[in-house]
């Protein structure tokens, strides 16, 4: 979702195309409510100066309340948007 495409150059030698990384991912059904919900937050970014710096969390936070989210599911999906925004980080900052 925050990655660019590589180009056919850059590509080469490794036996993929473009359209190999086009592809959809697949999400499981029990990880739909988190991944939805990480969609929803795609404009709610923190930024510095140096670039997105986390999730504004009071945003996040209404949302998931707004779902019905409480309990354990409330932490297990906490904890499942915690991850991807940190894989999100590490993919808009080149890593």
């Amino acid at each position: 979702m925050y990655a660019r495409l590589p180009t056919e150059k850059e590509l080469v030698g490794t036996g993929l195309t473009v359209a190999d990384h086009e592809e959809e991912a697949e999400v499981w059904p029990e990880n739909w409510p988190s991944f939805s919900l990480f969609q929803m937050m795609r404009t709610q970014w923190d930024v510095g100066l140096s670039g997105p710096i986390g999730l504004k969390y009071q945003v996040l936070f209404e949302l998931m309340d707004r779902m019905g989210l409480s309990g354990n599911e409330w932490w297990e999906v906490f904890a499942d948007i915690k991850a991807m925004e940190s894989d999100a980080l590490s993919t808009m900052r080149g890593g």
